[in-house]
Protein backbone atom coordinates (compact mmCIF):
# COMPACT_ATOMS: atom_id res chain seq x y z
CA UNK A 1 0.00 0.00 0.00
CA UNK A 2 3.19 2.37 1.13
CA UNK A 3 4.30 1.63 -2.71
CA UNK A 4 1.27 2.32 -4.54
CA UNK A 5 1.28 5.79 -2.26
CA UNK A 6 4.54 6.93 -3.16
CA UNK A 7 3.88 5.72 -7.09
CA UNK A 8 0.76 8.16 -7.11
CA UNK A 9 2.49 11.14 -5.14
CA UNK A 10 5.48 10.71 -7.57
CA UNK A 11 3.22 11.22 -10.68
CA UNK A 12 1.74 13.88 -8.98
CA UNK A 13 4.72 16.18 -8.76
CA UNK A 14 5.50 15.25 -12.85
CA UNK A 15 1.80 15.97 -13.36
CA UNK A 16 1.62 19.48 -11.10
CA UNK A 17 5.51 20.51 -12.29
CA UNK A 18 4.45 20.77 -15.89
CA UNK A 19 1.87 22.32 -15.39
CA UNK A 20 3.50 25.42 -14.31
CA UNK A 21 3.47 28.42 -16.79
CA UNK A 22 7.26 28.33 -18.97
CA UNK A 23 7.78 32.14 -18.24
CA UNK A 24 11.04 33.73 -19.03
CA UNK A 25 11.98 35.94 -15.76
CA UNK A 26 13.69 34.19 -12.76
CA UNK A 27 11.31 34.78 -10.12
CA UNK A 28 8.46 34.31 -12.30
CA UNK A 29 9.72 31.09 -13.46
CA UNK A 30 10.63 29.68 -10.22
CA UNK A 31 8.72 28.25 -7.77
CA UNK A 32 10.47 27.89 -3.76
CA UNK A 33 10.37 25.64 -1.06
CA UNK A 34 11.54 27.59 1.83
CA UNK A 35 10.82 27.19 5.75
CA UNK A 36 7.49 29.17 5.21
CA UNK A 37 6.69 26.05 3.24
CA UNK A 38 7.68 23.40 5.72
CA UNK A 39 11.52 23.55 5.13
CA UNK A 40 13.45 21.96 7.47
CA UNK A 41 16.40 24.67 7.47
CA UNK A 42 16.97 27.85 5.15
CA UNK A 43 19.99 26.12 4.17
CA UNK A 44 19.71 23.00 1.93
CA UNK A 45 23.00 21.15 0.86
CA UNK A 46 21.58 18.26 -1.40
CA UNK A 47 19.20 17.21 -3.75
CA UNK A 48 17.97 13.38 -5.11
CA UNK A 49 14.99 11.71 -6.76
CA UNK A 50 14.46 8.24 -6.02
CA UNK A 51 13.32 5.22 -8.10
CA UNK A 52 9.99 6.28 -7.64
CA UNK A 53 10.05 9.64 -8.31
CA UNK A 54 9.82 11.32 -4.67
CA UNK A 55 12.21 14.41 -4.25
CA UNK A 56 14.43 13.89 -1.10
CA UNK A 57 16.18 17.01 0.15
CA UNK A 58 19.28 17.29 2.63
CA UNK A 59 18.94 19.87 5.11
CA UNK A 60 21.48 21.16 8.27
CA UNK A 61 18.29 20.40 10.15
CA UNK A 62 17.35 16.64 8.53
CA UNK A 63 16.58 14.66 5.77
CA UNK A 64 12.98 15.32 4.04
CA UNK A 65 10.87 14.69 0.88
CA UNK A 66 8.71 16.64 -0.82
CA UNK A 67 5.70 14.65 -3.13
CA UNK A 68 4.06 17.99 -5.01
CA UNK A 69 2.21 18.91 -2.02
CA UNK A 70 3.92 19.33 1.39
CA UNK A 71 7.19 18.10 2.73
CA UNK A 72 7.79 15.46 5.48
CA UNK A 73 11.04 15.62 7.50
CA UNK A 74 12.73 12.46 9.00
CA UNK A 75 14.74 13.20 11.93
CA UNK A 76 18.02 11.37 13.09
CA UNK A 77 17.24 11.71 16.55
CA UNK A 78 14.53 10.77 18.68
CA UNK A 79 12.69 13.83 20.12
CA UNK A 80 13.74 12.95 23.89
CA UNK A 81 17.45 12.18 22.58
CA UNK A 82 20.10 14.93 23.52
CA UNK A 83 22.05 15.33 20.54
CA UNK A 84 25.99 15.14 20.69
CA UNK A 85 26.62 14.68 17.50
CA UNK A 86 25.54 15.83 13.90
CA UNK A 87 23.74 13.10 11.95
CA UNK A 88 21.19 15.54 11.04
CA UNK A 89 23.33 17.99 9.59
CA UNK A 90 23.56 16.65 5.87
CA UNK A 91 25.85 17.70 3.29
CA UNK A 92 25.32 14.84 0.80
CA UNK A 93 22.82 12.12 -0.47
CA UNK A 94 23.28 9.07 -2.93
CA UNK A 95 19.96 6.42 -3.39
CA UNK A 96 19.57 2.84 -4.74
CA UNK A 97 16.27 1.37 -5.01
CA UNK A 98 15.65 1.00 -1.31
CA UNK A 99 18.04 2.92 0.58
CA UNK A 100 19.62 6.51 0.60
CA UNK A 101 23.12 6.80 2.02
CA UNK A 102 23.51 9.85 3.65
CA UNK A 103 27.02 12.13 4.04
CA UNK A 104 26.69 14.32 7.34
CA UNK A 105 29.16 16.10 9.91
CA UNK A 106 29.01 13.12 11.74
CA UNK A 107 29.72 10.43 9.15
CA UNK A 108 27.69 8.50 7.11
CA UNK A 109 24.20 7.14 8.07
CA UNK A 110 21.37 5.14 6.13
CA UNK A 111 18.00 5.39 5.34
CA UNK A 112 15.12 1.97 4.46
CA UNK A 113 13.34 3.77 1.76
CA UNK A 114 10.98 0.91 1.97
CA UNK A 115 10.23 1.90 5.84
CA UNK A 116 11.10 5.29 5.84
CA UNK A 117 13.06 4.70 8.61
CA UNK A 118 16.59 5.12 9.45
CA UNK A 119 18.53 1.85 9.62
CA UNK A 120 21.91 0.31 10.45
CA UNK A 121 24.25 -0.74 8.68
CA UNK A 122 27.24 -2.98 9.68
CA UNK A 123 31.69 -1.66 8.94
CA UNK A 124 34.62 -4.25 7.98
CA UNK A 125 37.37 -2.95 9.54
CA UNK A 126 38.49 0.02 11.87
CA UNK A 127 39.90 1.76 9.47
CA UNK A 128 36.85 2.20 7.11
CA UNK A 129 34.82 2.80 10.36
CA UNK A 130 37.03 5.84 11.20
CA UNK A 131 36.74 7.27 7.41
CA UNK A 132 32.79 7.14 7.21
CA UNK A 133 32.99 9.27 11.14
CA UNK A 134 34.33 12.14 10.11
CA UNK A 135 32.24 14.67 7.61
CA UNK A 136 31.63 13.14 4.16
CA UNK A 137 31.24 15.98 1.18
CA UNK A 138 29.76 13.83 -1.28
CA UNK A 139 28.50 10.47 -1.78
CA UNK A 140 28.46 8.48 -5.91
CA UNK A 141 26.71 5.43 -5.70
CA UNK A 142 27.76 3.22 -8.90
CA UNK A 143 24.36 1.91 -10.78
CA UNK A 144 25.68 -2.05 -10.25
CA UNK A 145 24.57 -0.16 -6.39
CA UNK A 146 27.22 -2.72 -4.84
CA UNK A 147 29.94 0.47 -4.38
CA UNK A 148 29.30 3.93 -2.60
CA UNK A 149 32.24 6.67 -3.58
CA UNK A 150 32.70 8.61 -0.67
CA UNK A 151 34.55 11.88 -0.42
CA UNK A 152 35.35 13.21 2.83
CA UNK A 153 37.56 16.29 3.45
CA UNK A 154 41.05 13.86 3.35
CA UNK A 155 40.92 11.51 0.65
CA UNK A 156 38.01 9.25 -1.39
CA UNK A 157 37.37 6.16 -0.19
CA UNK A 158 35.13 2.77 -1.72
CA UNK A 159 32.69 0.77 0.28
CA UNK A 160 31.45 -2.43 -1.10
CA UNK A 161 27.97 -2.79 -0.53
CA UNK A 162 26.60 -6.42 0.83
CA UNK A 163 23.45 -6.37 1.86
CA UNK A 164 23.44 -4.38 5.24
CA UNK A 165 27.57 -4.07 5.24
CA UNK A 166 30.08 -2.13 4.06
CA UNK A 167 33.25 -3.45 3.36
CA UNK A 168 36.48 -1.55 2.62
CA UNK A 169 37.57 -1.58 -1.32
CA UNK A 170 41.40 -0.37 -1.34
CA UNK A 171 44.01 1.04 -4.08
CA UNK A 172 45.77 -1.48 -5.94
CA UNK A 173 48.90 0.71 -5.27
CA UNK A 174 49.68 3.77 -2.94
CA UNK A 175 50.91 6.01 -6.00
CA UNK A 176 47.36 6.19 -7.59
CA UNK A 177 45.86 6.38 -4.39
CA UNK A 178 47.53 9.34 -3.67
CA UNK A 179 47.37 10.84 -7.22
CA UNK A 180 43.60 10.00 -7.64
CA UNK A 181 43.27 11.59 -3.56
CA UNK A 182 41.38 14.80 -4.52
CA UNK A 183 39.15 13.41 -7.28
CA UNK A 184 35.94 15.16 -7.26
CA UNK A 185 32.23 14.61 -9.85
CA UNK A 186 32.63 11.22 -10.19
CA UNK A 187 30.12 10.00 -13.55
CA UNK A 188 29.91 6.09 -14.28
CA UNK A 189 29.71 4.54 -17.68
CA UNK A 190 29.55 0.98 -17.76
CA UNK A 191 32.32 -0.19 -15.20
CA UNK A 192 34.58 2.72 -15.96
CA UNK A 193 34.68 5.52 -13.71
CA UNK A 194 35.42 9.19 -14.88
CA UNK A 195 36.71 11.74 -12.26
CA UNK A 196 38.68 14.59 -12.42
CA UNK A 197 41.58 16.31 -9.89
CA UNK A 198 41.19 19.36 -11.57
CA UNK A 199 44.76 19.40 -13.51
CA UNK A 200 43.78 15.73 -14.81
CA UNK A 201 40.78 13.65 -16.29
CA UNK A 202 41.04 10.06 -15.00
CA UNK A 203 39.51 7.17 -15.90
CA UNK A 204 39.10 4.69 -13.17
CA UNK A 205 37.75 0.59 -12.87
CA UNK A 206 37.38 -1.64 -9.89
CA UNK A 207 39.44 -4.61 -11.06
CA UNK A 208 39.63 -8.33 -9.07
CA UNK A 209 38.22 -6.34 -5.91
CA UNK A 210 40.30 -3.55 -6.17
CA UNK A 211 40.27 -0.13 -7.80
CA UNK A 212 42.56 0.79 -10.70
CA UNK A 213 43.75 4.19 -12.18
CA UNK A 214 43.06 2.87 -16.05
CA UNK A 215 44.34 6.66 -17.26
CA UNK A 216 45.20 9.79 -16.97
CA UNK A 217 44.79 12.75 -19.47
CA UNK A 218 46.41 16.06 -18.22
CA UNK A 219 44.29 19.26 -18.58
CA UNK A 220 46.59 21.64 -20.83
CA UNK A 221 46.62 18.56 -23.43
CA UNK A 222 42.92 17.53 -23.18
CA UNK A 223 41.86 20.55 -23.28
CA UNK A 224 44.66 22.50 -25.31
CA UNK A 225 44.98 25.17 -23.24
CA UNK A 226 45.92 26.34 -19.45
CA UNK A 227 42.99 26.02 -17.41
CA UNK A 228 41.72 23.91 -14.68
CA UNK A 229 38.79 21.36 -14.93
CA UNK A 230 35.73 22.71 -12.68
CA UNK A 231 33.19 19.95 -13.45
CA UNK A 232 32.66 17.15 -15.40
CA UNK A 233 28.81 15.64 -16.44
CA UNK A 234 28.47 12.67 -18.58
CA UNK A 235 25.68 12.01 -20.84
CA UNK A 236 25.53 9.11 -23.11
CA UNK A 237 29.09 8.83 -25.11
CA UNK A 238 29.55 12.35 -24.25
CA UNK A 239 31.77 13.50 -21.61
CA UNK A 240 31.30 17.20 -20.60
CA UNK A 241 34.42 18.98 -19.21
CA UNK A 242 33.43 22.74 -17.77
CA UNK A 243 36.65 24.24 -17.47
CA UNK A 244 37.32 28.10 -15.93
CA UNK A 245 36.16 29.97 -19.43
CA UNK A 246 34.02 27.19 -20.53
CA UNK A 247 32.42 23.87 -21.52
CA UNK A 248 34.36 21.26 -23.91
CA UNK A 249 32.54 18.48 -24.93
CA UNK A 250 34.23 14.89 -26.30
CA UNK A 251 33.01 11.95 -27.52
CA UNK A 252 33.81 8.87 -25.59
CA UNK A 253 35.23 6.68 -28.59
CA UNK A 254 36.72 3.21 -27.91
CA UNK A 255 36.72 4.25 -24.01
CA UNK A 256 39.04 7.65 -24.80
CA UNK A 257 37.78 11.16 -24.74
CA UNK A 258 38.40 11.82 -29.09
CA UNK A 259 40.00 15.39 -29.00
CA UNK A 260 39.94 15.29 -32.72
CA UNK A 261 36.46 15.52 -32.38
CA UNK A 262 35.79 17.82 -29.50
CA UNK A 263 33.59 21.17 -29.38
CA UNK A 264 33.71 23.91 -27.15
CA UNK A 265 31.97 27.13 -26.06
CA UNK A 266 32.88 29.77 -24.09
CA UNK A 267 30.68 31.76 -21.57
CA UNK A 268 32.06 35.07 -21.78
CA UNK A 269 32.03 35.00 -25.32
CA UNK A 270 28.40 34.28 -25.16
CA UNK A 271 27.07 36.58 -22.68
CA UNK A 272 29.61 39.09 -21.54
CA UNK A 273 27.41 39.41 -18.44
CA UNK A 274 29.04 36.02 -17.19
CA UNK A 275 32.79 36.37 -15.75
CA UNK A 276 35.86 35.48 -17.69
CA UNK A 277 36.55 32.59 -15.19
CA UNK A 278 33.74 30.65 -13.18
CA UNK A 279 33.60 27.87 -11.06
CA UNK A 280 30.74 25.54 -9.67
CA UNK A 281 27.95 23.04 -11.09
CA UNK A 282 27.52 21.83 -15.07
CA UNK A 283 24.35 19.37 -15.58
CA UNK A 284 23.07 18.90 -19.32
CA UNK A 285 19.46 18.82 -19.66
CA UNK A 286 18.04 16.16 -22.57
CA UNK A 287 17.48 18.60 -24.74
CA UNK A 288 21.47 18.90 -24.83
CA UNK A 289 21.48 22.90 -22.95
CA UNK A 290 23.72 23.34 -20.24
CA UNK A 291 22.78 24.63 -16.60
CA UNK A 292 25.58 25.94 -14.53
CA UNK A 293 26.06 27.07 -10.99
CA UNK A 294 28.13 29.91 -10.32
CA UNK A 295 28.95 32.85 -7.47
CA UNK A 296 26.41 35.07 -8.99
CA UNK A 297 23.31 32.79 -9.14
CA UNK A 298 23.16 29.73 -12.69
CA UNK A 299 22.76 30.23 -16.45
CA UNK A 300 21.41 28.19 -18.99
CA UNK A 301 23.22 28.08 -22.28
CA UNK A 302 21.11 26.85 -25.09
CA UNK A 303 22.25 25.67 -28.37
CA UNK A 304 25.64 25.56 -26.34
CA UNK A 305 28.08 24.32 -29.48
CA UNK A 306 26.68 26.36 -32.32
CA UNK A 307 26.77 29.77 -33.83
CA UNK A 308 23.46 30.56 -32.19
CA UNK A 309 24.11 29.84 -28.43
CA UNK A 310 22.54 32.24 -26.09
CA UNK A 311 23.23 32.32 -22.12
CA UNK A 312 20.15 33.86 -20.09
CA UNK A 313 20.73 34.01 -15.37
CA UNK A 314 18.54 33.02 -13.06
CA UNK A 315 18.40 33.31 -9.62
CA UNK A 316 21.15 36.04 -9.79
CA UNK A 317 22.53 37.56 -6.40
CA UNK A 318 22.07 41.45 -6.65
CA UNK A 319 24.17 43.88 -4.70
CA UNK A 320 21.62 45.78 -2.71
CA UNK A 321 19.66 42.57 -1.08
CA UNK A 322 18.80 42.82 1.83
CA UNK A 323 18.91 38.78 2.80
CA UNK A 324 21.90 36.23 2.37
CA UNK A 325 23.75 35.74 -0.68
CA UNK A 326 22.37 33.14 -2.29
CA UNK A 327 25.00 30.01 -2.96
CA UNK A 328 24.20 27.37 -4.97
CA UNK A 329 24.52 23.73 -2.79
CA UNK A 330 23.55 21.51 -5.55
CA UNK A 331 21.65 21.24 -9.00
CA UNK A 332 19.83 17.96 -10.63
CA UNK A 333 17.16 17.64 -13.46
CA UNK A 334 14.97 14.80 -12.37
CA UNK A 335 12.92 12.06 -15.04
CA UNK A 336 9.87 13.91 -15.16
CA UNK A 337 12.37 16.92 -16.71
CA UNK A 338 12.06 19.48 -13.81
CA UNK A 339 14.90 21.56 -12.22
CA UNK A 340 16.01 21.74 -8.66
CA UNK A 341 17.88 23.65 -7.31
CA UNK A 342 19.78 23.30 -3.66
CA UNK A 343 20.84 26.72 -1.62
CA UNK A 344 22.17 27.80 0.65
CA UNK A 345 20.20 30.64 2.85
CA UNK A 346 17.11 30.59 0.43
CA UNK A 347 16.26 26.83 0.39
CA UNK A 348 14.96 24.93 -2.80
CA UNK A 349 13.86 26.45 -6.12
CA UNK A 350 12.55 24.35 -8.77
CA UNK A 351 11.01 24.89 -12.33
CA UNK A 352 9.80 22.93 -15.24
CA UNK A 353 12.17 22.37 -17.91
CA UNK A 354 9.51 20.66 -20.60
CA UNK A 355 8.29 23.00 -23.73
CA UNK A 356 4.81 24.91 -22.33
CA UNK A 357 2.01 25.63 -25.05
CA UNK A 358 2.26 29.02 -24.41
CA UNK A 359 5.14 31.42 -23.52
CA UNK A 360 4.79 34.42 -21.92
CA UNK A 361 6.60 37.96 -21.47
CA UNK A 362 6.09 39.11 -18.27
CA UNK A 363 6.53 42.71 -17.07
CA UNK A 364 10.06 41.04 -15.03
CA UNK A 365 10.90 41.08 -19.13
CA UNK A 366 10.67 44.69 -19.71
CA UNK A 367 11.54 45.81 -16.38
CA UNK A 368 15.31 44.16 -16.88
CA UNK A 369 15.53 46.39 -20.03
CA UNK A 370 14.57 49.56 -18.05
CA UNK A 371 11.08 49.52 -18.98
CA UNK A 372 8.29 50.17 -15.64
CA UNK A 373 5.58 50.24 -17.82
CA UNK A 374 4.63 47.49 -20.57
CA UNK A 375 1.30 47.56 -22.12
CA UNK A 376 1.38 45.59 -25.34
CA UNK A 377 0.25 48.23 -28.20
CA UNK A 378 0.30 45.45 -31.29
CA UNK A 379 2.23 42.53 -32.37
CA UNK A 380 3.04 41.03 -35.53
CA UNK A 381 5.38 37.82 -36.31
CA UNK A 382 7.74 36.78 -39.54
CA UNK A 383 7.54 33.29 -41.09
CA UNK A 384 10.67 32.59 -39.31
CA UNK A 385 8.85 33.09 -35.62
CA UNK A 386 10.57 36.46 -35.14
CA UNK A 387 8.16 38.61 -33.26
CA UNK A 388 8.07 42.09 -33.25
CA UNK A 389 5.81 44.35 -30.30
CA UNK A 390 4.92 47.52 -29.93
CA UNK A 391 4.66 48.64 -26.21
CA UNK A 392 3.51 52.17 -24.65
CA UNK A 393 2.66 53.31 -27.83
CA UNK A 394 6.48 54.29 -28.20
CA UNK A 395 8.63 51.19 -28.33
CA UNK A 396 9.48 47.93 -30.74
CA UNK A 397 10.89 45.17 -29.23
CA UNK A 398 11.92 41.65 -31.29
CA UNK A 399 11.73 38.66 -29.62
CA UNK A 400 12.65 35.28 -30.70
CA UNK A 401 10.82 32.26 -29.26
CA UNK A 402 13.67 30.35 -30.35
CA UNK A 403 16.12 31.33 -27.88
CA UNK A 404 13.96 33.47 -25.34
CA UNK A 405 15.52 36.78 -26.83
CA UNK A 406 14.01 40.31 -26.52
CA UNK A 407 15.47 43.31 -27.89
CA UNK A 408 14.95 46.66 -28.07
CA UNK A 409 14.92 47.86 -31.86
CA UNK A 410 15.80 51.63 -32.46
CA UNK A 411 13.43 54.12 -33.92
CA UNK A 412 14.39 57.04 -35.75
CA UNK A 413 13.25 60.32 -34.27
CA UNK A 414 11.31 62.50 -36.31
CA UNK A 415 12.63 66.00 -37.52
CA UNK A 416 10.22 68.09 -36.10
CA UNK A 417 9.74 67.56 -32.25
CA UNK A 418 6.14 66.25 -32.59
CA UNK A 419 5.18 63.14 -30.25
CA UNK A 420 4.24 60.32 -31.92
CA UNK A 421 2.42 57.35 -31.13
CA UNK A 422 3.03 54.16 -32.33
CA UNK A 423 -0.15 52.15 -32.52
CA UNK A 424 -0.46 49.32 -34.99
CA UNK A 425 2.14 47.00 -36.67
CA UNK A 426 2.05 44.67 -40.18
CA UNK A 427 4.71 42.60 -41.59
CA UNK A 428 5.05 42.93 -45.61
CA UNK A 429 4.54 40.01 -47.67
CA UNK A 430 8.52 40.22 -48.70
CA UNK A 431 9.23 39.39 -44.67
CA UNK A 432 11.39 42.40 -44.73
CA UNK A 433 9.67 45.69 -43.85
CA UNK A 434 6.94 46.67 -40.97
CA UNK A 435 4.20 48.59 -41.47
CA UNK A 436 3.85 51.06 -38.60
CA UNK A 437 0.45 52.87 -37.78
CA UNK A 438 1.21 55.78 -35.59
CA UNK A 439 -0.95 58.47 -34.80
CA UNK A 440 0.35 61.02 -37.35
CA UNK A 441 0.68 58.34 -40.49
CA UNK A 442 2.54 55.25 -41.89
CA UNK A 443 6.09 54.54 -41.36
CA UNK A 444 7.73 51.71 -42.97
CA UNK A 445 10.60 49.90 -41.10
CA UNK A 446 13.40 48.04 -42.93
CA UNK A 447 14.02 44.93 -40.65
CA UNK A 448 17.80 44.54 -42.17
CA UNK A 449 19.04 48.31 -42.21
CA UNK A 450 17.29 49.14 -38.66
CA UNK A 451 15.67 52.48 -40.72
CA UNK A 452 12.38 53.98 -40.78
CA UNK A 453 10.23 56.28 -43.21
CA UNK A 454 7.11 57.75 -43.42
CA UNK A 455 5.21 56.83 -46.24
CA UNK A 456 3.66 60.12 -47.94
CA UNK A 457 1.71 59.60 -51.35
CA UNK A 458 2.58 62.35 -53.87
CA UNK A 459 -1.18 62.92 -54.34
CA UNK A 460 -2.05 65.77 -51.88
CA UNK A 461 -5.29 64.56 -51.27
CA UNK A 462 -4.35 61.19 -50.00
CA UNK A 463 -1.85 62.07 -48.18
CA UNK A 464 -4.12 64.06 -46.11
CA UNK A 465 -6.35 60.83 -45.43
CA UNK A 466 -3.77 58.64 -44.43
CA UNK A 467 -1.34 61.30 -42.49
CA UNK A 468 -3.55 60.89 -39.37
CA UNK A 469 -4.10 58.27 -36.63
CA UNK A 470 -3.59 54.76 -38.22
CA UNK A 471 -5.98 52.52 -36.03
CA UNK A 472 -5.35 49.02 -38.63
CA UNK A 473 -3.12 48.26 -41.17
CA UNK A 474 -3.74 45.15 -43.97
CA UNK A 475 -1.11 43.82 -46.38
CA UNK A 476 -3.36 41.66 -48.66
CA UNK A 477 -1.51 38.76 -51.39
CA UNK A 478 -2.01 41.53 -54.38
CA UNK A 479 0.19 43.85 -52.40
CA UNK A 480 -2.32 46.08 -51.35
CA UNK A 481 -2.34 47.97 -47.98
CA UNK A 482 -5.28 48.50 -46.14
CA UNK A 483 -5.82 51.12 -43.85
CA UNK A 484 -8.26 51.07 -40.82
CA UNK A 485 -8.02 55.70 -39.37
Amino acid sequence: MKNIHKLLTSAAIGLILSLLPTLLHANEIFKRLSINNGLAHTDACCILQDSTGLIWIGTLAGLQNYDGYSLQTFDYYPRSHKIYESHNRIRAMACNTDKIWLGTESGLTCFDLNTHHYTPYYIEGDKLSQHLQTTIHKIFIHPDNCHLWIKTSKETIVAQVHKDTLKSVEWNNDADRIFCKGITDLQFQGETVWASTGFHLVKLGIRNGQIVLLNSYATDKLLKKNDIIRNIHLMGNYLYVRSGEGCHRFNIVGGQPDCSTSVYTGFHQVNPKIPATTNGKLIVSKEGDLWCTYSAGIFEMKQPFSSQAVIREYLRNTPDEEHSSLKIEDLIIDKYNNLWVASNSWGIFYRSLSQSIFSNLSAPDFREMGFSQNEVVSITGQDNGTNWILVEYASLFRHSPQTGELTLMPLQKTKNAETIYYQTLEMSRDQRHLYIGTSHGIFLYDTYTQKSRKLDPKNSDDANLINTSIAHLKEDSSGHLWIGT
